[in-house]
């Protein structure tokens, strides 16, 4: 069947406004207000009285903190109003909050500074509560003061937002010190004046900044944490600095050199402006396989000292597949190769053990430029298969490392975008091998990959071939299955994005008669070795081979489409994956809802198809959207401008009307992929509707068969007060969205969303409005930060498939499409 390009929609979106969402019903302890607040009143001037003996025995020639740490703790089972505990006019500052488990409920504690001259507002907001009434004849001040069940002096543990086993003791550890305040150089200039007196060290020049918030590298231990909370005002949280990890890599030779020649002898090389940055233990592109497409221009390091070349092998690992993709299939084939694309090499991970006193979030980010000032007028694709257990990244949470890369693929700052791809995190131990896959759904994606930006890629094979004989070892995974090598998500909660994204092959495991289980060179990957001229290929496996191949799948679409957005790359990517039979057997048998949520945070969405993602068919059709609009904020044209608000885009898409009414009864399937990057502002804040972790949310409704226009757009304003409120649908929009594979519930998480629904041509037929709508974010409800009237971009794919072969669903909507005039929509700015 012949293959034709995408479709990019070219006319706009009608701008719409709509309602949005509202609150929640927090649920708040029965209380007498004249008790309460005498009892609330004697806590917090207990507290403040210990604050001041403290400072009266705490003798140093700096300024003590000007102001009081306090740990406000909720009523067990019920909330706590950490919205009101952050005061815009400063009276109080929320630093960070926990969730702790007493007795078998949830608690909520908030760490607050107030400064000294707030105090009397404190205090006034206890006495209005005990003698004040609202206009509805409530306590004044209720949420904030009636949701308070203790107030303390705030210690050092209530600072450090891991486990506290891990907080430093006597020897000082490299630490994580988020600071607080939003005037960043002041603050950062006050730290360093205390650092410098109280001998702690610290990194100068590895430094990130976030809205409100500031994370500089110091080595602390217990002792000089507790001074520095005596003199500082600015301590957020603190946390431990992690290292990368380990690498495990057997890089056993398996072939001969001359199939090296015979490829090159096949491959034609082009020029084009792509290139994939691999960022790693460098690459030693002296090989002759990489040296077309890796010049010593393009060898960076970010520490000029450890040199460019490849110290461990496993940079030069990621060059081959990153270059060629599956090289054991490219150097079997007679056919010729074009590689187009080129690649860069920074290398972040030093040639000892002695790890950079660096944050890992700077480093990855000065990495890429000191590429894209090279090379900037490259569309390039970021490669990363180095990661790090953490704590956050155990539960899903982001980390200055994964909110860095949020904020690189994001172009916060330049405006420069990026795809950045990233390996989900390897199991790594035999006896791990050996429960597969247990062992894979309870070991969490490391560090930084639950960036919500990044496109996290975990592992499947199909490689499970071995011997005949009965004493011969099998194959752990079955073919098509989970790598028994990839990490997942399966422990996150619900509102954490899924991981991985996407899965490619990174190798199977091999298990002997004993149970013994091991690597295997027929179950692994084929790449370049570092170790030339005594060897040219290696064996290469895991989620760190998974991830070349999605690099150099994502560089064969840029150079495929060169104007697309980053965020179609992701998307096309995403929306082209399916999961195996092998999957849907192992995972999601019964094909449910809760099934295949579950798949998801396993598998992500499947495998990747570039026939899929790069071309159309006959009966397959792909539309493209990129567009960019202001969700909170519209032209109010009764006075000439913005105001406060929020607004959809709704499509009304060229649409193969009478070929799908044609196919009446045969399945088609319509899929739907909405890819955005969001602002990340991390910190421990909680993650309730006022401090979340997005600067907005999108997400994308579907007018039904039989739903009017007023119906949808009613529909599109509960989808999204249900979703702030956390509230179930009404029936009739349940069964809206029961029809759809994930459904709204499932497929709703972090900042790529895809979904399927398996109808009729004659249903599907009428189904050509789509809608993208906000749902908040820190953009809207932080207005102090004014970014409310930011512009929000997305990619937006639509695609029919049916498997009837004698239909055209393509040509009616290219002709449609080249007999549109584009009328240009003007957003004001």
């Amino acid at each position: 069947m012949q293959e034709y390009p995408l479709l990019f929609i070219p006319t706009e979106p009608e701008l719409r406004r709509y309602k949005g969402n509202g609150g929640g019903d927090p649920q708040y302890p029965f209380r007498t207000p004249s008790d309460h607040a005498a009892r609330i009143q004697t806590l917090f001037d207990a507290a403040w009285a210990a604050n001041e003996q403290a400072v009266e025995q705490y003798v140093l020639p700096l300024p003590v903190k000007k102001g009081i740490y306090l740990q406000v703790k909720g009523a067990a089972g019920k909330d706590l109003a950490t919205k009101s505990l952050d005061s815009s006019r400063g009276d109080y500052t929320l630093l960070n909050v926990k969730q702790l488990v007493e007795n078998d409920a949830k608690t909520t504690v908030a760490t607050i500074f107030i400064p000294n001259e707030k105090k009397e507002n404190f205090t006034k907001k206890i006495q209005s509560y005990a003698t004040e009434l609202t206009i509805k004849g409530n306590p004044k001040n209720g949420e904030l003061i009636g949701g308070i069940e203790g107030i303390r002096l705030a210690l050092l543990d209530d600072f450090w937002t891991e486990d506290s086993a891990e907080m430093p003791r006597e020897v000082p550890q490299w630490c994580e010190l988020w600071l607080k305040d939003d005037e960043t150089v002041e603050a950062v200039r006050r730290f360093e004046h205390q650092a410098e007196y109280l001998q702690i060290e610290y990194s100068k020049a590895s430094r990130l900044s976030f809205p409100e918030r500031t994370i500089i590298l110091a080595k602390l231990n217990r002792e000089a944490f507790h001074k520095l909370l005596q003199i500082s005002s600015d301590i957020a949280e603190c946390r431990l600095a992690r290292e990368p990890a380990e690498f495990f890599l057997d890089l056993t030779p398996r072939e001969q050199a001359d199939w090296a020649s015979a490829l090159l002898g096949n491959s034609f090389f082009g020029a084009e402006p792509v290139s994939v940055c691999i960022l790693d233990t460098g690459v030693n592109n002296g090989h002759p396989l990489l040296v077309p497409v890796l010049g010593d221009e393009d060898m960076h390091a970010v520490c000029p000292d450890w040199g460019a070349h490849d110290h461990a092998g496993h940079g030069t690992g990621m060059a081959g597949i990153a270059t060629y993709g599956n090289l054991a299939e490219a150097l079997a084939s007679a056919d010729s190769i074009t590689i187009s694309h080129c690649l860069e090499s920074c290398k972040i991970c030093p040639p000892r053990n002695d790890l950079p006193k660096e944050l890992y979030g700077f480093v990855t980010v000065k990495a890429v430029q000191q590429a894209r000032d090279a090379a900037p007028e490259r569309k390039r694709q970021v490669c990363m298969a180095v990661s790090a257990p953490s704590p956050f990244a155990n539960k899903g949470e982001p980390t200055s490392w994964s909110a860095a890369i949020d904020r690189l693929a994001a172009g916060v700052g330049d405006d420069t975008k990026y795809l950045v791809l990233l390996s989900a995190g390897n199991v790594r131990n035999r006896e791990d091998w050996a429960n597969y896959p247990d062992s894979n759904l309870a070991m969490s994606v490391e560090d930084p990959a639950q960036s919500w930006n990044a496109l996290t890629v975990g592992a499947f094979t199909n490689f499970t071939q071995l011997g005949n004989q009965a004493d011969d070892p099998v194959a752990v995974a079955p073919q098509g299955g989970l790598s028994p090598l990839s990490r997942t998500s399966c422990k996150w909660a619900p509102q954490r994005p899924p991981k991985p994204d996407v899965v490619f092959e990174g190798g199977n495991i091999a298990r002997s008669a004993d149970g013994f289980c091991c690597t295997h060179d027929a179950l692994s990957v084929l790449t370049t070795s570092s170790q030339m001229p005594h060897r040219l290929f290696a064996n290469f496996d895991a989620t760190s081979a998974a991830t070349a191949e999605a690099a150099w799948f994502a560089a064969q679409l840029q150079l495929a489409y060169p104007e697309a957005w980053p965020e179609t790359i992701r998307a096309l990517m995403v929306h082209s994956a399916e999961w195996t039979p092998a999957m849907r057997e192992q995972f999601a048998p019964g094909a449910s809802k809760t099934e295949i949520a579950k798949l998801k945070r396993i598998c992500g969405h499947g495998v990747p198809s570039l026939q899929r993602a790069a071309r159309c068919l006959n009966n397959s059709l792909v539309l493209v959207a990129e567009r960019e609009f202001m969700p909170f904020r519209y032209f109010d044209e009764n006075v000439g401008k913005l105001a406060e608000g929020m607004q959809l885009q709704m499509f009304d898409l060229p649409w193969p009307k009478e070929a799908l009414q044609d196919l009446a009864e045969t399945p088609v399937t319509l899929r739907i992929t909405l890819s955005y990057f969001i602002e990340p502002s991390p910190g421990q804040r909680g993650w309730d509707s006022k401090y979340r972790y997005a600067s907005h949310g999108l997400r994308f409704e579907v007018c039904g068969p039989h739903e009017s226009l007023q119906d949808f757009e009613k529909r599109i304003n509960r989808a999204a007060r249900e979703e702030e409120e956390d509230v179930p649908a009404p029936p009739r929009d349940a069964a809206l969205s029961e029809r759809w594979g994930i459904g709204r519930n499932g497929r709703n998480s972090g900042s790529v969303h895809s979904d399927y629904w398996e109808g009729t041509g004659a249903e599907i037929a009428a189904c050509n409005r789509v809608a993208v709508f906000p749902v908040g974010g820190w953009w809207k409800t932080r207005t102090h930060l004014k970014k409310a009237d930011s512009l929000a971009r997305y990619s937006l794919i639509i695609s029919l498939h049916t498997e009837a072969q004698d239909v055209d669903i393509y040509t009616p909507v290219k002709v449609a499409i080249d007999n549109q005039v584009q009328i240009p929509v003007v957003i004001p700015v």
